[in-house]
């Protein structure tokens, strides 16, 4: 038997072809011949062999498989010699052409022999449950799924997983069960970058489209708060992997409402800092719950490093203030952070002389700390230039030690 991986049908023997014998039996089903044979093979004038090949490399198992013969297949699969893996010359098992054609009855005696693979894989790359799934035989991939040893999430030598074929074919029902298992990738692309959703968007799949769109909402949901898990943990690695995944929500927000960015920040971890930049997704001004930007979290901890990348990006406002009216260098004067205040009065656009709510200016905090330093560095810039004032304008608290995201 021959197929190609694009043909809707196989190229089959017909019958009045030169099959050997026992391929013919296996074919039409006629057990009690294949029995006495098998039981009895010097009784027969031809070579008896259960595993012999025709001119395609396919074996009886493989024609009973293919046709349906589930009682010839019953008998083949439960012979003490039978090579229940083996392939033809285009690598298809028997449980392949069995999956292919949606002969449920075959594929259960199939999946019952102790040494079956279930991920043998044709010349294409494509398994068992790939093929059924590209089909649509939806109790065919039950039975595989329910069997529990097919790989859901295997790529064939395109990148097409069982998904992906289903919603490329709309089976609706196959990609209903495929979703129920619970660690298939809704989010797998093949070579060329597709998704299943995108599939089933060009092919104009609407019921397939909405089915997927809610799996890869909730898978995205779930992949959110492990994103600012692993931001806050400084796991480079897992977070590169995460933001490569197709639709990432960079901006997601952790239960204290801090994003990836502000966890980096607040953190002092420079390389994440500079991927998540990178993205032009990034709210570079998104506030925490407590509305605490990411240059506010880097000025109030101190980190140079950060602060550099960040006001070097032109979408990140310098002079954003929290709630209490303070800026980034306002805390970072406050809290005596001096390589934050000389990395922040090093760049033009920042304001040295906002007042914060209280009406207290960077330098007026520097100096009711008595930050020799940073008053310095602040009056280099020109902070209170042409200010005659002792005190501040009004009365108001000193920052507190703000908790820390996450």
């Amino acid at each position: 038997m021959r197929m190609g991986c694009g043909a809707s049908e196989p190229v089959v023997h017909h019958e009045g072809e030169d099959l050997p014998t026992l391929h013919q039996w296996a074919s039409k089903g006629k057990v009690l011949l294949l029995k006495r044979a098998l039981e009895n093979p010097e009784g027969e004038d031809f070579p008896v062999n259960i595993n012999s090949r025709d001119d395609t490399g396919s074996a009886p198992l493989a024609f009973a498989a293919w046709k349906g013969r589930a009682r010839a297949v019953h008998l083949l699969v439960n012979w003490p010699d039978v090579a229940v893996n083996q392939v033809d010359f285009d690598k298809r098992s028997a449980l392949f052409f069995a999956c292919w054609r949606g002969n449920d009855a075959c594929v259960e005696l199939l999946l019952g022999h102790r040494n079956i693979d279930v991920n043998i894989q044709d010349e294409h790359g494509q398994t068992a449950l790939g093929v059924a799934c590209r089909f649509g035989r939806t109790g065919t991939v039950g039975m595989l799924l329910r069997d529990g040893r097919a790989d859901v999430n295997h790529e064939d030598d395109l990148g097409n997983t069982p998904l992906i074929l289903a919603a490329g074919g709309g089976h609706d029902a196959v990609i209903t069960l495929l979703l129920g298992v619970k660690n298939v990738d809704v989010m797998a692309e093949t070579k060329a970058g597709k998704s299943a959703l995108k599939v089933a968007q060009e092919g104009g799949r609407l019921t397939t489209c909405a089915m997927l769109q809610i799996a890869v909402d909730k898978a995205m949901a779930r992949i959110a708060p492990a994103l600012c898990t692993a931001v806050a943990a400084g796991d480079v690695d897992k977070v590169k992997l995460m933001l490569s995944e197709p639709g990432v929500d960079v901006n997601v927000t952790d239960p204290n409402g801090a994003t990836p960015l502000n966890l980096a920040c607040y953190g002092g971890k420079t390389n994440l800092v500079k991927r998540l930049l990178k993205l032009p997704s990034t709210d570079c001004n998104k506030p925490d719950r407590d509305g605490f930007t990411p240059i506010y979290w880097a000025a109030w901890a101190g980190h140079g490093a950060v602060l550099s990348e960040l006001i070097a990006d032109p979408r990140v406002d310098v002079n954003a203030v929290e709630p209490g009216g303070r800026t980034a260098l306002s805390v970072a004067s406050f809290f005596g952070r001096e390589e934050a205040v000389q990395v922040l009065v090093g760049h033009d656009a920042v304001d040295v002389d906002i007042p914060d709510a209280a009406g207290k200016t960077p330098l007026d905090h520097a100096r009711l700390k008595g930050k020799y330093e940073i008053i310095s560095m602040l009056k280099s810039r020109g902070a209170g230039a042409g200010q005659v004032r002792e005190t501040p304008r009004k009365e108001g608290k000193d920052p507190e030690e703000p908790a820390s995201p996450g």
